[in-house]
């Protein structure tokens, strides 16, 4: 047996295992050496790792041997799903990480949660690492070893990160070393130094200490030439929701925006906002916080809601309603996904067909 697979052609071992069961691959990998690398390729080409033993293994494998292993990843994930509260990953399994990602030249995709948000020390001396990134999630906190190594990914296109920590200013970041970066998510300050980059979509997170600076931040963007196309702030306050509206549609770029979220809509006196969403030309979907509505919307008047709306957006197809009455847990939020808990409602013109149509 062993003799025939010698002879066997890489291009037939490399498509019994393209067509073989995932449970199947490591038992194929122990046939035979040329089986291996092809059951390899495909073991190692996608790693979504959601516990830390399993992560620190695949690492230690990674960078045993002749490495040959990195070469085959291209997206690497690591999320401690099991953990229900955050705590600290010894140092040792860190540097399992930074020894492995130094062996992925083929890397494109990079997922990292880090509950404490402090060990960007794995990201030193980005000179060591030969990929050149397309997207990334990186749960760390931002600073000059962050920076540092964002600036030597060029192709990056798709970027999400942590905040500074300790309530430290963000530190800017060199834009034209992120020429194709197009969609970032992440707190408002990090945002703010990424604006010169051709941003199609932003998704901003804020709190309390930033809140104030939205209206500034648009103000800022709107006087860019990127290209945006879906823009995200969770979540703009009732009390600066007419101001920021009015800064977004006081320039040409409203007229390419297709998203817009998160507006909190006020019970009465909507006016002002149906006069700036008829600027938003283009605008498909929007979605609207009304967690503060006493009592809480139910789905009829969701859909009388939406008919409104629609009267003013011209090419209006869908909209969300966050958190209206249901509660979830934080469990059932992602960390590296997504920036708050939402009750989604999508009603589309064909849902309340009924009440527009004509009869």
């Amino acid at each position: 047996m062993a003799k025939f697979n010698v002879t066997l052609p890489s291009e037939v071992c490399a498509r019994i295992a393209q067509y073989s069961l995932p449970a199947e691959l490591l038992s194929l990998s122990r046939t035979s050496k040329i089986m291996q690398q092809a059951a390899e390729r495909i073991m190692y080409y996608d790693l979504i790792l959601r516990d830390s033993n399993t992560a620190h293994a695949v690492c230690m494998a990674i960078s045993a041997s002749d490495s040959i292993r990195g070469t085959y990843v291209h997206r690497f994930c690591f999320f401690d799903a099991r953990r229900t509260r955050p705590s600290a990953l010894p140092p040792p399994f860190w540097a399992g990480i930074q020894n492995a990602l130094i062996k992925m030249s083929n890397l494109e995709d990079l997922v990292i949660y880090d509950p404490t948000a402090r060990n960007t020390w794995i990201l030193e001396e980005p000179s060591r690492f030969r990929f050149k990134l397309k997207s990334a999630s990186l749960r760390l906190q931002w600073d000059h070893l962050m920076v540092g190594f964002l600036q030597t990914q060029s192709e990056l296109r798709s970027l999400h990160t942590g905040d500074s920590l300790n309530d430290e200013p963000a530190l800017p970041i060199a834009t034209a070393k992120l020429p194709h970066l197009e969609k970032y998510e992440g707190p408002l300050l990090v945002g703010w130094e990424l604006l010169a980059c051709p941003l199609t979509h932003i998704h901003i997170s804020i709190d309390e200490g930033t809140a104030g600076l939205i209206p500034a931040f648009i103000k800022t963007m709107v006087h860019t030439n990127m290209p945006l196309r879906n823009l995200s702030i969770v979540y703009i306050p009732e009390i600066l929701l007419e101001e920021s509206l009015d800064i977004l549609t006081s320039t040409l770029m409203c007229r390419q925006l297709r998203r817009l979220s998160v507006i909190c809509l006020p019970v009465l006196k909507r006016h002002e906002i149906h006069c700036s969403l008829m600027k938003l030309t283009m605008l498909e979907v929007l979605e609207v916080e009304v967690s503060s509505w006493d009592p809480q919307p139910m789905e009829p008047f969701q859909r009388i809601l939406a008919m409104e709306l629609h009267t003013y957006l011209a090419v209006f197809s869908c909209m969300y309603f966050s958190n209206c009455g249901s509660e979830q847990s934080d469990e059932s939020v992602l960390p590296i996904n997504a920036a708050y808990p939402r009750s989604s409602v999508s009603l589309t013109p064909k849902d309340y067909g009924s009440i527009v149509s004509p009869s």
